[in-house]
């Protein structure tokens, strides 16, 4: 399961010029580093924005949305989570850019500071 990333629009002028640390790109090809992250719950209404570093680059519409809502929201309807994960960067023939989402299973939660043991404040 795929799903391409409605992009705001905005994101054809600086989505390309990114630089991808650590991964090597193919002609136009790169995998990407995102987070997806829920403006509100969905059932108040809430959608799925997808971000590149802290800059917005597009939403998860419908039908699309379903799945990755399940990964984002959980059983917590009242909490969604960010989740982190990689999307494909190309270039289509008319040379706009696209993104394009894997397997929301394959996405993992962001960590957050109080996911980790940390003792007692410094002295």
């Amino acid at each position: 399961h795929t799903c391409r990333v409605a992009l705001v629009d905005d994101a054809q002028s600086w989505l390309g010029e990114m630089e991808v640390p650590g991964i090597v790109a193919f002609r136009d090809m790169s995998a990407i580093a995102i987070t997806i992250e829920a403006t509100a719950p969905r059932a108040r209404g809430g959608e799925l924005g997808v971000l590149v570093g802290d800059r917005r680059v597009g939403v998860i519409s419908d039908p699309d949305a379903d799945s990755y809502w399940d990964v984002v929201q959980g059983s917590r309807l009242d909490a969604p989570d960010t989740v982190a994960t990689q999307a494909l960067r190309t270039r289509d023939d008319t040379g706009h850019w696209r993104l394009d989402l894997g397997a929301p299973e394959k996405l993992r939660r962001r960590p957050r500071f109080e996911d980790f043991p940390h003792d007692g404040p410094d002295a």
